[in-house]
């Protein structure tokens, strides 16, 4: 098997639970249109790379941009890490970020009856 094609197929379904889990997180309003957009972007680019990554090396070869060796099983090993912890982060981030606001809501709620005191 061509070990673009193994890329592919480990990190395609990743990068796609990445852009499914924005969508889901800006369907129950836990992300703004700002970040909905950028983080959009940010998992389509990496499915597009992950699509012509052996066209993109190929081009780069071809017009000497580049003298590297073609992907070996390690890369691949690497590169779906990689996009496994930026799954995580991202998760993780939403999650912090509607802790921090409930967390100033019940400030804010506190705050207001303590005053009535």
């Amino acid at each position: 098997m061509d070990k673009y094609t193994l890329l592919l197929i480990l990190n395609l379904p990743i990068a796609l639970m990445g852009l499914l889990a924005v969508l889901e997180q800006y369907h129950k309003k836990r992300i703004g249109k700002i970040s909905l957009i950028l983080k959009t972007m940010f998992w389509l680019s990496v499915i597009i790379g992950l699509l012509f990554s052996d066209t993109l090396y190929e081009y780069l070869v071809a017009n000497s941009l580049t003298d590297s060796t073609p992907l070996s099983i390690m890369d691949v090993v690497l590169i779906t890490g990689l996009n496994v912890s930026l799954v995580m982060h991202s998760s993780q981030f939403i999650k912090l970020d509607n802790l921090e606001r409930q967390i100033n809501e019940l400030h804010e709620i506190l705050s207001i009856k303590l005053s009535k005191k």
